[in-house]
């Protein structure tokens, strides 16, 4: 899951765009950076620990027309500045992104080395010049011969001191990587949208393609027939909000209504409709599938088997098989993806177009919830769930247009109010270890959803769970100490069920905090948080919000970073 990016150019000094092509890619991993300049025919390198933005004191000696860059998320080996990238040995240096699953074997075999680092990169690094020594610097059977040898899933570039003018570069597996060529320059990236201050166009890799670029030249085998794409221009300053994720939370109402306008106008692909959905995904994505297995059981009528991609099984002889993602390059999804090829049709719901999961599948529902920076999802999942709710609409044959605008109208006047709403219940669970947060029917998996923001920002365990569950064991925990947050619209059909759980809870001495449309009803509780009245089916589109909220103020409250928590990638592109 880290973020590499090479550029060289005829005339210009490369630093500086490759400083801020990082900057973009930090959501791939933060745990250390880098960057490599050929200055004079030597390499100049700079790492440093944590954010990119500690490179920047280095740019005023970096002074060269071709450099990589990398941020890295760790997998093998400690945060340390040992293990960090770009790696150098003799005349060549490199970044990398993703796994060597056999680096350990090949460790054990070379007595001749030293070994100087604890990560599977520095295998690519040693394996690099062997093979360079061994075939007279033929860069091709190089490359060709590391996609060979080496097990796993990587993309790589290289410099070489020996020719300054090339980035050459190498893709097996999963690991993304984007290609460009101009007149003046020639780059390459892990995310196109850090080329996005050079380039206007990229080339994707494909699994087993190799090759190098330079200034007006482009050569990659085998088979190199890949579609040009355009780039979407990135803005790393266009921040309305001290954290990209607070101006990603206030953007969602213009976002979703931009959703609402974008996908009504979008040529729907012509399918069939099907007998059986599989919806798949991972994290937020995930629980957007949920959510929308519960509308399109509801609505459209067609039963739904919503699984975590990784866990899916292909032993269904039947059924369309839906892939929600952000990124569309998720590692575990794009493998249930090529699962789900071999007999069946499949259907993406992805927020970026050009990604691999958009390229592969048979038909494609955009999200155009725009470029999401922080690591936590906030409009990315709400575009998602907006997009599976159209798509319900469309196969049952009606059209909620009209319900879904006045809601996103009104959205912005209550986020406005949300953390007055909320501020008391984040100052009653910040010195909290555990929450449990409930709820009944399509808000089920919202509960996940909000427990999911809490564990990533705010480091603080919380399960969420129906209420009807909580008879079957997890009525145990209750006490007068924990506190359970359970949402409670008018609206559900489960009204009265959810009446007769929480006077349960609370009978039992938990403290219960409630989001509901009425809260005169439940005055004797800990808690109430004055939700607006929402019609059943939209309920998650309001719900969710508190929740993302909450998890920032609870953050903040510990003094966390919120844009990149600890441990976290925005894109999981290893298995």
């Amino acid at each position: 899951m880290c973020g590499l990016i090479g550029i060289v150019h005829k005339t210009e000094n490369v630093s500086d765009s490759l400083f801020q092509g990082l900057k973009i890619l930090q959501y791939r991993g933060y745990d250390s950076c880098g960057m490599c300049i050929v200055d004079e025919s030597e390499f100049d390198v700079y790492k440093e620990l944590g954010s990119v933005s500690n490179l920047e004191k280095y740019l005023k000696n970096m002074n060269g027309k071709i450099g990589i860059g990398h941020t890295r998320w760790a997998t093998h080996g400690s945060r340390s500045i040992r293990n960090s990238q770009p790696f150098v040995y003799m005349n060549i240096a490199l970044v990398h992104n993703g796994i060597i699953e056999n680096h350990l074997e090949i460790k054990e075999s070379s007595t001749d080395y030293e070994w100087k680092t604890e990560t599977d990169t520095e295998v690519l690094l040693k394996m690099a010049y062997d093979y360079l020594q061994k075939f007279n610097n033929d860069w091709d059977l190089v490359l060709q011969k590391i996609c060979e040898t080496l097990e796993g899933s990587f993309a790589v570039s290289f410099l070489d001191l020996n020719d300054q003018n090339k980035i050459y570069f190498v893709r097996k597996g999963l690991s993304p990587i984007s290609i460009s060529v101009g007149k003046d320059y020639a780059c390459v990236s892990s995310d196109c949208s850090a080329l996005s201050g050079i380039a206007d166009h990229v080339f994707d890799l494909e699994d087993g393609q190799y090759g190098y670029v330079a200034p007006n030249d482009i050569h990659v085998l085998p088979n190199f027939n890949n579609k040009k794409r355009e780039i979407i221009k990135i803005d790393n300053n266009d921040r309305s909000q001290q954290t990209w994720y607070m101006s990603e939370f206030y953007s969602q109402p213009v976002v979703l209504m931009n959703v609402l306008k974008s996908i009504n106008n979008f040529k729907w692909p012509e399918m069939d409709t099907p007998e059986y959905i599989h919806l798949l995904g991972c994290g937020s994505a995930y629980y957007a599938s949920c959510v929308g297995k519960h509308w399109i059981e509801k609505i459209a009528k067609i039963p739904v088997n919503a699984c975590i991609a990784s866990e899916w099984v292909n032993n269904i002889n039947s059924g369309l098989v839906g892939l929600v993602s952000q990124s569309g390059e998720t590692a575990d999804t794009i493998a249930a993806l090529r699962r789900a090829k071999k007999d069946k049709k499949t259907i993406g719901f992805i927020n970026s177009m050009g990604s691999a999961i958009a390229r592969e599948v048979d038909y494609l529902i955009p999200t155009f919830a725009g470029h999401e920076i922080s690591v936590a999802s906030t409009k990315a999942m709400t575009g998602q769930m907006l997009s599976l709710f159209i798509w319900t609409s469309k196969l049952a044959g009606v059209d909620r247009t009209t319900e879904l605008y006045d809601l996103f109208k009104e959205m912005n006047s209550f986020l406005e109010i949300i953390p007055k709403l909320a501020g008391p219940v984040s100052a009653a669970c910040s010195n909290k270890d555990n929450l449990i947060i409930l709820a009944r029917g399509n808000l089920v998996p919202i509960t996940k959803e909000a427990s999911l923001k809490i564990k990533e920002l705010a480091y603080i365990h919380s399960e969420g769970m129906s209420l009807s569950e909580l008879k079957h064991g997890p009525l145990a925990l209750v006490d007068s100490g924990k506190i359970l947050i359970v949402m409670a619209p008018s609206s559900s059909p489960f009204w009265t069920k959810i009446l007769s759980s929480i006077e349960e809870i609370n009978t039992r001495g938990g403290k219960v905090v409630v989001l509901t449309d009425k809260p005169e009803i439940f005055t004797h509780l800990y808690m109430t948080v004055k939700m607006p009245y929402v019609e059943d089916d939209l309920a998650p589109f309001v719900y969710i919000l508190p929740f993302q909220w909450l998890a920032y103020d609870l953050a903040l409250s510990k003094g966390v970073s919120v844009d990149n928590p600890r441990n976290l990638a925005k894109s999981v592109t290893v298995e």
